[in-house]
């Protein structure tokens, strides 16, 4: 037990905690339950809020209490509203999950994870939990899908003891629940919250400031949201609550059920109405904590406390069942000075939504500002700068869209991973030496996919090898990063999975950009074969503002003013967002460079990938195309087919290669006793590469990009085939010696 908890009996644990509700043990039975002893009692005549008001009590068990007003700011539940007619829900925190536990948990500094509604999953993460000595955050064990507290368990698990806004009042202690899972209430999108570890260091005042101003200001300014189609949020639902009460027919003083939920959710609303003042409570907190924006925050602090005050003016009664509340929501003329009161209270808030826009574009350094904005209308990260190369030398090509963004997003961010040099003719050439590791760690520079199978469809999108999420986390844990990678297809996974969504992807960006100053990265924008690295954005995260690079352009990112762009149609185009999610050391090298070896063999030896050739297959279905008698055709369409046959192909192996040779041989240094066989490997792939320029010398070409006359003969294209099928070979005969160095390193 934790060292604050009090030292009981068994017999002092049932007694003191599960009061009449604690059974006593059979006679047979050996083991006590699980309980954690003096978790503090949650509930409605504690805090009017569940999952802040059980967080509040959890962190006050372990040594670390938080003022509920904070947590009712953090989490946004202070400056929320919700409102549909019918729905007795509306006041669930749970409809704007999962931003309220994700908002709360980084301000805290902690980390959590969401165990889904599953029954052994949710005992197993419940026992390690109490094991560890801590409170489980659970949901809908009693009655409404709202946040409670597991505090024990006994019969394996079967058997949770704990604090539920809904349990019987009547029973002293904590709640005892037999055969749980089969009651627990439907739909909802998880079961459990289990606490972690906690953060050596907390986000500062202002990071926590910044995003939480943003959040409260959307909720206030968007009065649609993802999920809640039949509901009217933020300032516009308070026009629709006072509106709703000026309906007579509404209310029907003989119909005691439909009266029944109109007086429960005016009821709920008032709830939150009282929660401005907490709103209050926070902002002024947060006004002494970052001083240089007091004035707005305490003029908005102000604003909420008056709104708040007319909570007072729009509920005459107790609980909402009782005849008198029926009564009195039935009387026209109550529920018409309702209204008066509730549209007083918009305008105050109203006012304290702009005090807080004006605080937002002070932290955001912003001399221009719109209120009717739900963020800062523009934003941009500047370059760090801290790279720095010889003038006199030219970038070296970087034209692969995935490792060409990582290198400008570790450069963008002052991450320097050194350079080389070498002499091109009378140019001196620079490598960012990021770009070679990440072509290798990332998978790059061992892939080769591009054409399509015979049977293919039309519209079959070219795939990269492997998982797309394991190789841009690789990659990015070299440079000292987590990252989250969301998908077009299917979001992102993990206990904080984000969905492809607008709205949703649009509040993880800005909250990227401004709270922790990280660009992003998108697959795919402008379009496809290119990356976006995003710096910035404007139209309060509608347009996204950065730097592209596209396949196959040897200029790569440079930061040069005159090609930064703002890309408004980024939801449209992006097939992958990757957002960083936490900074930590740079893993070590050799880890990085020995998983990457085996994942590169896989990529040099696999033969197929969705409806397109891969690896060996891709060269030999090449090889197959130019054994096309059609191609002797002297004319401007066949010449045109045949050129593309190779180009650019050619080039696109030539740098998959020319890099991975780099890697390989600094792989070499990193390994002594492989180094035989990487050099080995290192060899066969700049022989590929020697290879790719050959084919173009001998189809006729000089220079990338040149025509390729010569391949109208026959005997030429045979003599181009052979040499593809070469360095096919090539590829096989360096997995080979990649996979004995991996031998020799178990």
């Amino acid at each position: 037990m934790l060292p604050h908890a009090p030292a009981l009996t068994v017999s002092g644990i049932l007694a003191a905690c599960l009061g009449s509700v604690g059974s006593a043990q059979p006679a047979d039975r050996d083991y006590p339950p699980t309980v954690l002893i003096g978790v503090p009692q949650i509930g409605y005549n504690v805090h009017l809020s569940p999952f802040p008001g059980a967080l509040h009590a959890c962190l006050e068990y372990l040594g670390d209490p938080q003022d509920y007003a904070y947590l009712m700011g953090i989490t946004g539940a202070s400056f929320r509203r919700v409102w549909s007619r019918d729905d007795g829900g509306n006041v669930d925190l749970m409809y704007l999950t999962p931003e309220p536990h994700r908002r709360a948990f980084e301000a805290l500094g902690y980390s959590y994870h969401e165990v889904q509604r599953n029954e052994t999953a949710m005992i197993t993460a419940i026992r390690k939990s109490i094991d560890r000595e801590t409170p489980v955050i659970a949901f809908g064990l009693i009655g409404p899908p709202e946040a409670g507290l597991v505090t024990g368990y006994d019969q394996e698990g079967k058997t949770l003891y704990g604090w539920s806004y809904f349990q019987d009042r009547a029973q002293p202690g904590y709640y005892q629940i037999d055969d749980w899972f089969g009651e627990m209430a439907e739909g909802l999108p998880f079961g459990l919250i289990v606490v972690g570890g906690k953060e050596e260091k907390r986000p500062s005042p202002r990071a926590v400031l910044t995003a939480s101003l943003e959040w409260a200001i959307d909720l206030a300014r968007r009065s649609k949201r993802a999920g809640l189609p039949n509901h009217i949020c933020g300032l516009a639902a308070y026009d629709a609550w006072a509106d709703s009460l000026e309906v007579d027919s509404d209310y029907p003083l003989g119909d005691r059920k439909t009266m029944e939920t109109r007086a429960m959710v005016h009821c709920d609303q008032v709830v939150m109405l009282h929660g401005r003042a907490l709103a209050a409570t926070f902002l002024r907190r947060m006004a002494r904590d970052v001083p240089d924006v007091a004035e707005q925050l305490n003029t908005a602090a102000g604003l909420y406390e008056a709104a708040g005050n007319e909570s007072g003016k729009v509920w005459h009664w107790g609980h909402w069942q009782q005849p008198a509340a029926l009564k009195g929501m039935a009387d026209a003329a109550t529920r018409r000075e309702f209204a008066k009161h509730i549209r007083i209270a918009r305008g105050a808030e109203k006012q304290g939504v702009a005090s807080m826009e004006a605080a937002l574009a002070v932290l955001r350094g912003a001399t221009e500002h719109d209120p009717s904005r739900p963020v800062l209308t523009r934003l941009e990260l500047q370059w760090s700068k801290l790279v720095n190369y010889p003038p006199e030398c030219r970038p070296n090509i970087e034209c692969m869209p995935a490792p060409g963004v990582l290198r400008a997003l570790v450069e963008f961010l002052g991450e320097d991973f050194g350079f080389s040099t070498n002499k091109g003719g009378a140019t001196t050439w620079r490598t960012n030496e990021a770009f070679p590791l990440f072509m290798g760690v990332g998978g790059d520079a061992f892939e080769f996919v591009w054409i399509k199978k015979a049977d293919a469809p039309q519209d079959a999108e070219c795939p990269c090898l492997g998982n797309i999420r394991e190789r841009f986390a690789a990659a990015l844990a070299v440079a000292g990063f987590d990252c989250e990678v969301v998908l077009r297809k299917v979001g992102s996974t993990g206990p904080n999975a984000t969905p492809f969504d607008r709205t949703r992807l649009r509040q993880r960006l800005v909250e990227s950009l401004t709270v922790k100053g990280w660009p992003a990265i998108l697959m795919d924008v402008p379009a496809p074969g290119h990356a976006l690295i995003a710096t910035g954005y404007s139209q309060g995260g509608s347009a996204l503002i950065g730097w592209s690079v596209e396949g196959g352009d040897d200029r790569g990112i440079r930061f040069r003013p005159e090609r930064k762009r703002e890309f408004d149609k980024w939801f449209e185009q992006a097939s992958a967002v990757v957002l960083l999610t936490a900074k930590h050391t740079r893993i070590p090298e050799r880890r990085a460079y020995r998983d990457a070896l085996e994942r590169g063999v896989a990529f040099l030896r696999v033969r197929e990938a969705a409806d397109f050739h891969a690896g060996p297959a891709t060269f030999e279905a090449w090889a197959g195309q130019l054994d096309d008698d059609t191609l002797d055709q002297d004319d401007s369409a066949t010449e045109k087919r045949r050129n593309q046959i190779l180009d650019p192909m050619i080039w696109d192996l030539a740098t998959r290669r020319h890099y991975g040779n780099i890697f390989l041989g600094k792989a070499a240094e990193l390994f002594p006793k492989a180094a035989t066989e990487l050099q080995a490997a290192a060899t066969c792939f700049r022989a590929e590469h020697d290879m790719m320029w050959e084919i173009n010398k001998t189809g006729g070409g000089k220079w990338p990009g040149s025509k390729l006359p010569r391949l109208k003969e026959p005997q030429i294209r045979r003599r181009v085939a052979e040499i593809i099928l070469k360095s096919r070979d090539k590829d096989l005969e360096a997995a080979g010696h990649i996979e004995k160095a991996l031998a020799k390193l178990d």
